[in-house]
């Protein structure tokens, strides 16, 4: 199979724009195969100091790739490869994504590198549909924190939350969060009564 893979890749030595087009794929696949050395040549081939959107196209789809095989540091090491900010966004969402079932807290750090409040704002609401993100009261937190700017985005989340929260946990994490406890003194007035 990998024999016939090269066959047809190579039919497209010569033709750049074409090569380009297909680098993201042929870089993926033989990322899956864990072949370094051809990844970096299709990676290469993308590379167009006048077109720069066609390695960023490599490398999202490559962080895409490792992202959804948990190999989160090969994908936030390409993201500093990255230099569009727009496909730096959707590549830090990609990872945040994924990363939000095994490691809540890192996600919700990562939705402040993101740039685009649509781009943020969207994530957010698809690591919030993690089971994972209830676990700790710090995966909510950091959440409600990148949310604060946001008031419409944080008040659904907010209500996602407690709509979510069949134990009560979340609900009591939130009130020690935000709500202030009110320390019982004897009133001011009782004392001019």
């Amino acid at each position: 199979f990998l024999q016939i893979v090269k066959n047809i890749l190579q039919l497209l030595d010569g033709h750049a724009e074409e090569e380009r087009q297909i680098a993201p794929s042929a870089a993926v696949f033989y990322a899956s195969l864990k072949m370094r050395e051809e990844v970096l040549f299709w990676l290469d081939k993308a590379t167009d100091e006048k077109a720069p959107q066609w390695r960023e196209r490599v490398l999202l789809a490559l962080i895409k790739h490792y992202s959804r095989n948990e190999k989160f540091s090969e994908a936030q090491r390409l993201l500093d490869e990255m230099i569009i900010q727009d496909e730096k966004d959707m590549a830090i969402a990609t990872i945040a994504e994924h990363m939000a079932s095994k490691h809540p807290v890192d996600a919700g750090f990562l939705l402040d590198e993101i740039k685009d409040l649509r781009i943020s704002s969207s994530t957010a609401k698809k690591i919030l549909a993690e089971p994972a993100m209830f676990v700790k009261p710090q995966s909510l937190y950091q959440l409600l924190l990148h949310l604060q700017e946001t008031p419409d985005e944080l008040a659904d989340c907010l209500e996602a939350i407690i709509s979510k929260d069949t134990t009560g946990k979340s609900a009591d994490a939130l009130r020690n969060l935000f709500v202030k406890k009110i320390i019982s003194e004897p009133s001011a007035l009782k004392f001019l009564e």
